[in-house]
């Protein structure tokens, strides 16, 4: 009973994995089509391909693909491609694809992952069973350079160890329509990858060629047919492309054969396998063999070659390769050999370490991808920190800043205030400057008016009368709206005798008229009254008020004139003179409304209250 609960533990099986097919190329774009451009339709050739995987012959609705693969342009059709559209992408059903593109959209890679169906999933009966828990990893890669666009592809093969059913080498069906495009010129290691197999056949092109085969670096498997073309009647078997044999319908019917064109066929259905070269003309046959002989592969000898033609030779890069040897009529005539020449070919990538260069698949892409976005994150927080920092130096920058603007902002008042106080004082100056200047030149006219004055009044001297009778005439003439006499004075002014000075009363009348009569209203100083006396008349004058005698004698200072209207004035009392000398005087009055000096008398000097 106890045996029964015992429960048994699976253990977990234990895979390897290794690679199988796989190529890698270089191309440059041909007449009017740019790298971008060849770039897009190479990826249209893998989004094709995978488009038909995803569909199978019962059902080809393409509305049952996964978004991605919907409306996908033919390969013709790059231009309406654009190189934004290209994303990254995954999916799963059963099998899992997986699209990546770098963010520069320079590097696109995708990788399959698949269980193994065998090599005809379609026709299970024709081929070997799938291998329980066997699946392949298919990758593929391009990258965009500046002049040239690289695509590689390689197949992993996961499977548990010790699994003994060989694998086959998947080529993808894309590359044998890359190679027939003629706007990607495909080229690896610096020859050709076409349909055709290339002819060595002058001296240049040979010694290239044996170079690269004994180059340390070189990768690809080299497939030579070296012989003669020579055409022999054995019995073979049709052979299609995929090389499935296809026997006529009579076994023992002979066939006329071209081993050149046999050699074609082989170079053709195996295009991106290997490189295919014909060695020409046939009397180079010894020197090739002598040549391949020297090749060192891992010390291991080269076989002794005889009667071979077709040489399958490895690259010694890698320890497991050598030189196969077989012949031409026996790869036509045997199945097995032929079986072997094609396996040995199509395995030759098997579980070796290939330079892809520059190409990234979807494992190194997504550490790229990751490492950028680790390196983004990274840089945004190192951004972050340094702008945190950035921000609290700028901070106590700003703090710093303000009380610097406000110091510099107090100096700037100060400096302001003082400046205008400078810019006021300045005014002020210059304001009193203006002043003392205007002053000074104010003064300097009157100085100049003044003289100018004294001048024209020392010319109108000339003009004097040279007789007292003549006094009236010349003070009307000269006075008239300064000064006048009444007629009393100009009778006693007719009436003067010789012993009189002429001069002194005319320049007294003068004085009257001018120096007085200004000083009255205001128009000149005393001093300056003085000053133009003392420098006109060479004297001064003395203006005093009457003393009026008492009212029996008052008769004597009264007297009568005309106002300038004309109206008379009756009986008009005397209240100032103007002493000529100790005895005689010059008696008149100032009338404020004509605004004249009017002469009452002259030059007897009347009776005043002191007189008996």
């Amino acid at each position: 009973m106890q045996e029964h609960n015992i429960r048994r533990t699976i253990p977990l099986p234990k895979n390897i994995r290794y690679t199988s097919f796989q190529f890698y190329a270089k191309s440059e774009p041909g007449q009017g089509i740019s790298v971008e451009q060849l770039y897009i339709k190479q990826i249209l050739y893998v989004l094709n391909w995978i488009q038909k995987r995803c569909l199978n012959k019962d059902n080809s609705n393409h509305a049952d693909l996964p978004e991605f693969l919907q409306n996908i342009p033919k390969p013709e059709e790059y231009k309406n491609y654009p190189l934004e559209d290209l994303a990254s992408y995954r999916y799963y059903a059963g099998f899992q694809i997986e699209i990546m593109v770098s963010r520069d959209k320079k590097n696109w890679a995708m990788r399959v992952q698949e269980i193994d169906r065998g090599p005809k999933p379609d026709k299970p009966d024709e081929a070997r069973k799938p291998v329980p828990g066997r699946s392949f990893i298919t990758d593929i890669g391009l990258r965009r350079n500046e002049s040239s666009v690289e695509i590689a592809t390689r197949t992993l093969v996961d499977e548990p160890e010790g699994t003994k059913e060989e694998c086959d080498a998947f080529r993808q069906a894309f590359i044998k329509e890359l190679i027939a495009d003629k706007d990607i010129k495909l080229v690896n290691d610096g020859w050709p990858v076409r349909e055709e197999h290339v002819e060595v056949k002058n001296k240049d092109n040979y010694k290239d060629f044996i170079k690269w085969l004994k180059s340390d670096k070189r990768e690809a498997l080299a497939v030579v047919y070296c012989a003669s073309p020579k055409v022999i009647k054995v019995k073979i078997k049709e052979e299609s492309e995929d090389n499935t044999q296809v026997h006529t319908e009579n076994k023992d019917e002979t066939n006329v054969i071209d081993y050149l064109d046999e050699f074609k066929k082989l170079a053709l259905s195996n295009r991106g396998y290997a490189f295919f070269y014909h060695i020409l003309p046939e009397s180079r046959r010894e020197t090739f063999l002598k040549d391949i002989a020297e090749i060192n592969f891992s010390n291991k000898k080269t076989p002794v070659l005889d009667n071979e033609d077709l040489f399958i030779i490895g690259a010694k890069k890698y320890k497991t390769s050598t030189v196969y040897a077989y012949n031409m009529n026996q790869h036509c005539t045997d199945d097995s050999t032929k079986a072997t020449v094609i396996k040995t070919i199509r395995k030759y990538y098997e579980r070796k370490d290939v330079s892809f260069f520059g190409v990234r698949f979807v494992p190194e892409l997504k550490e790229v991808l990751d490492r950028e976005k680790e390196e983004t994150k990274k840089s945004t927080l190192d951004l972050l920190e340094k702008i945190d920092g950035l921000e609290q130096e700028l901070h106590s920058q700003k703090s710093d800043y303000e009380k610097n603007i406000a110091d510099l902002n107090s100096e700037i008042r100060r400096i302001i205030n003082q400046k205008d106080k400078e810019i006021q004082d300045l005014k002020d100056d210059l304001i009193q400057q203006e002043k003392d200047s205007k002053s000074f030149v104010e003064s300097q006219n009157r100085i100049l008016n003044e003289k100018d004055y004294l001048i024209e009044r020392l010319r109108n001297r000339k003009k004097r009368p040279k007789k007292f009778e003549d006094i009236p005439k010349w003070v009307n003439n000269s006075f008239k709206d300064r000064l006048i006499m009444s007629e009393r004075a100009q009778k006693e002014v007719n009436e003067i005798t010789k012993e009189y000075d002429l001069d002194n009363i005319c320049d007294a009348l003068e004085y009257l008229a001018f120096e007085y009569r200004d000083l009255l209203r205001g128009n000149i100083s005393v001093d300056m009254v003085n000053n133009r006396a003392s420098k006109i008349y060479d004297r001064s004058y003395e203006v005093t008020k009457v003393d009026v005698p008492g009212i029996n004698n008052k008769t004597e200072y009264s007297f009568k004139y005309y106002k300038r209207d004309g109206t008379p004035c009756e009986d008009e009392e005397i209240d100032r003179h103007l002493y000529l000398n100790n005895s005689n005087r010059i008696y008149f009055i100032y009338d404020k409304e004509d605004k004249r000096i009017v002469i009452a008398s002259l030059p007897h000097h009347l009776r005043t209250k002191s007189d008996r």
